[in-house]
């Protein structure tokens, strides 16, 4: 099929559906450049993103393996913005100007809208530049009047790569195409700022001026995932702000849809901030203004829970432990994570981190896939609220061991190697374990079992470590039944020993005949030990029965699985 027509004259009708698979993006990089493919079929697409005002040629000519016919949709997917059949020979050519920023989609047929597995070149090139110069900065930037704001289908390609990791807010999500926003509140406020649609390794960035005039980063959230949340950021009223949207190459771009909403009045378990992936970082938050919810009535106990609160939930995918990095410019600041909201009764307080200087770093212990875990941040007053900035990754489940239902039972003779490395703390019984027969509280346990013969008497216990530099202790405890059920069980240690040297010896005399005790072997906080155990004396373990085949008896600690 063959007509006559110019590259000039966009023609929008008989255009195919905008139904095919999609095969590759071919975004021009800015004026002047061509994407192009050698091997599309009739029945694909490709993506580019477009910024408005902008020229676009889309076009086959120059290739002849089949009639083609190129029909272009904007971001909607619905609006035909160009179409074509038949501009050079069979082949087509469009070139049309964009009216709305985003993703379009170049449609490739066969002649009439059929598919096919024959490859054709397909070339796309950026004509001119975006509206306004092409260039979206400081001097050029779109003014926010009010906030609720909210905007589709905008993208950062062809903004210009205005601003980089020395300018404003220091990061390297600066370092690609910069879409700037100006916004001066009539009053203080506080906002929160949600990214969706975009790509990887997106951020966006508040500032209290130009990037590039040495502003205070008033606020930031980054994502390597992308669709970063930026939230409770408080404003002060008269001064202009400016919000950048950037990525840190590659990608250089990235489509985005903005929303900037007023933050509830409270942070509670109502209003949480939902947090939808990990690592997740967040600066310039404040529990000002986000209510005094939860005191030290509630799950935790704790006067670090006097202060306002504010609240952060998450629902891990997979069974994982968290590392929460809270740091303040406040004093008296706490972080606690629980299985609950704070006020709910049943709610079981899973750790928390607190500091008179403002800065904590909390381990969780194993949280369980598909479960509703609240992060909360408070202060014990004065201050009654703090500014915080939060960082949380998630890590390894720590050894089998590091809780009390979990303990390993050796026997004796028996030389085995541990670590406290990325051990929890067992909620049910620390901190309330307080006392120690060498007067030092640590962090990060690990437990072993043992129980002594009909003899009883004398169990010795050899430790080698290497704690770089720090110190290890050791403890032997004698406790009542069910003692992981509760912490108030716990009293003095029997025996117990500490030292950084490297080795130390720990004879435990006068012990009951056939009666299981507890060893806790306990870190400084922030300094894992790896150690070696040799036990040796009055003590025994639970033997195993015979395997199948008649696989001889073991020591349970060595028992083969059947």
């Amino acid at each position: 099929m063959f007509f006559s027509l110019t590259a000039s004259i966009v023609e929008v009708s008989a255009q195919c559906p905008n139904n095919n698979t999609l095969f590759t993006d071919l975004t021009p990089t800015g004026v002047g450049n061509t994407q192009t493919t050698t091997c599309a079929f009739g029945g694909e697409y490709m993506t580019f993103t477009a910024c408005a005002g902008a020229s676009y040629t889309v076009t086959t000519c120059g290739d002849s393996d089949f009639d083609t016919q190129l029909t272009i949709y904007e971001p909607n997917g619905t609006t035909v913005a160009a179409y074509n059949d038949d501009d050079c020979g069979l082949q087509s050519t469009v070139t049309f100007t964009a009216t709305t920023a985003g993703v379009y989609n170049a449609v490739l047929d066969q002649y009439n809208c059929v598919s096919n597995s024959t490859c054709m070149t397909v070339s796309i090139t950026q004509n001119t530049a975006c509206s306004g110069g092409g260039c979206s900065d400081c001097a050029n930037a779109t003014n926010i009047t009010s906030v609720p704001f909210s905007q589709n289908g905008l993208t950062t390609c062809g903004a210009c790569d205005n601003f980089s990791s020395g300018n404003g807010c220091s990061s390297s999500y600066l370092n690609g195409d910069d879409y700037v926003f100006t916004y001066t509140p009539p009053a203080n406020e506080t906002i929160s700022i949600d990214l969706t649609g975009t790509d990887t390794w997106t951020g966006i960035f508040i500032m209290d001026g130009c990037p590039t005039a040495s502003p205070n980063c008033v606020g930031s959230a980054t994502s390597s995932g992308g669709n970063p949340t930026l939230s409770n950021v408080s404003l002060t009223g008269g001064v202009t702000y400016y919000f950048v949207v950037s990525t840190w190459p590659a990608p250089q771009c990235t489509n985005f849809n903005i929303s900037i909403t007023g933050s509830p009045s409270c942070s509670d378990c109502n209003n949480p901030t939902v947090i939808g992936s990990l690592p997740f970082n967040q600066s310039a938050l404040t529990t000002c203004g986000a209510c005094d919810n939860f005191d030290s009535f509630d799950a935790c106990a704790s006067n670090y829970m006097n202060g306002e609160d504010y609240v952060f939930t998450y629902t891990p995918s997979v069974n994982e432990v968290l590392t929460i990095d809270l740091t303040s410019s406040g004093t008296w600041s706490g972080v606690f994570i629980l299985d609950g909201c704070p006020s709910t009764g049943g709610t079981t307080c899973l750790g928390s981190a607190t500091s008179s200087a403002g800065d904590e770093t909390l381990i969780s212990p194993t949280l369980v896939a598909g479960t509703t875990y609240y992060i909360v941040v408070s202060s014990w007053p004065s201050p009654d609220c703090i500014p915080f900035d939060i960082g949380i990754t998630a890590g390894s489940g720590g050894p089998i061991n590091q809780f009390c239902s979990t303990a390993i039972d050796i026997c004796n003779p028996t030389v085995l190697t541990g670590t406290t490395e990325n051990a929890q703390n067992e909620p049910a019984i620390d901190p309330p374990i307080t006392i120690w027969s060498c007067n030092a509280v640590y962090d990060n346990y690990v437990f072993y079992t043992f129980t002594t013969d009909a003899l009883g008497s004398t169990v010795v216990l050899n430790m080698t470590f290497n704690c770089g530099g720090s110190y290890l202790q050791t403890a032997i405890f004698d406790v009542p039944p069910n003692p992981c059920s509760n912490g108030s069980l716990w009293s003095n240690s029997l025996f117990c020993s500490e030292g950084n040297t490297g080795s130390y010896t720990i004879n435990a005399t006068g012990l009951a005949p056939n009666t299981l005790y507890y060893i806790i072997i306990d870190q400084w906080p922030g300094s894992p030990c790896d150690f070696t155990l040799d036990i040796s004396g009055n003590s025994t373990c639970f033997i195993c029965p015979s395997g199948p085949g008649g696989t001889a008896e073991q020591d349970c600690i060595n028992a083969i699985p059947i």
